[in-house]
């Protein structure tokens, strides 16, 4: 089972946390794993190279949904991990997720660090959005809206609970890193801003109306969530997708 590390870089992301991250999703004990780095409008500070390392730039920033949807939408391996660029996993993230044996497969719960002491806490609540999925799972309920800033994978997973059914390791083996200038924390994107609060508005609007069509129609699902996406952006997700894959199929 080849597995697609998915790592879309912002901008402002430190490039010692990048580095970071990159260097834990190549350290998996899963070895059949490729690792896809994607600047989002700027060129990845990437130093070094690896035999499993992809590095790619798209021409301009359109937001963390948009280029994980390209990503998705462009792999032709079997499983997708989405993987945050200030984030780091344990050796065995992979490994652990795909023993469950689901289409579905999250880290129920993580580890927060935060602040400049680097506290340590779990999280209060499952989170499944740092998981390891079967592509076909995420494109068959529409994958990410790329139409939306932030916010999509946690709707997202809220689907693939009621479609699919989602796995869960109750040990973490995933950290997030909780950072100033990063999109959780940026003032225009954090929790509680107009754009959160209005995104938080239509998820639940998109939920609504996917439970109106019936979780297992996961066809009908996916036709109206790609619907969501104005036929201008729909076109430049299909030339990022054809980017992605170029860049896998010349390694």
């Amino acid at each position: 089972m080849t597995v697609l590390t998915a790592i879309p870089v912002g901008p402002r992301v430190p490039p010692e946390l990048l580095e970071a991250a990159i260097r834990h999703a190549l350290a998996q004990t899963h070895r059949d794993t490729i690792v896809l780095v994607a600047g989002d409008g700027e060129r990845p500070a990437v130093s070094f190279t690896h035999d499993r390392l992809v590095v790619g730039t798209f021409p301009a920033h359109r937001g963390a949904p948009f280029t994980q949807q390209a990503m998705l939408l462009g792999s032709p391996f079997s499983h997708y991990a989405p993987h945050g660029a200030d984030d780091w996993t344990e050796p065995d993230h992979v490994a652990t997720l795909l023993g469950l044996r689901r289409p579905a497969a999250g880290s129920g719960v993580i580890w927060f660090h935060q602040g400049a002491a680097s506290s340590v806490h779990r999280s209060p609540r499952t989170w499944i959005e740092f998981g390891v999925f079967e592509t076909t799972a995420l494109r068959s309920v529409g994958g990410y809206n790329a139409a939306e800033p932030c916010g999509q994978d946690s709707v997202l997973t809220s689907i693939l609970l009621q479609t699919h059914g989602v796995a869960l390791s109750r040990r973490p083996t995933y950290h997030k890193n909780f950072r100033v200038g990063s999109l959780t924390h940026d003032p225009a994107t954090r929790q509680g801003s107009p754009i959160r609060e209005a995104v938080k508005v239509r998820n639940r609007a998109v939920l609504t109306r996917c439970a109106e069509l019936g979780w297992r129609s996961r066809g009908a699902i996916r036709a109206y969530r790609e619907g969501l996406v104005p036929p201008a952006l729909r076109r430049e997700l299909e030339d990022r997708a054809a980017d992605v894959a170029r860049w896998l199929a010349a390694g």
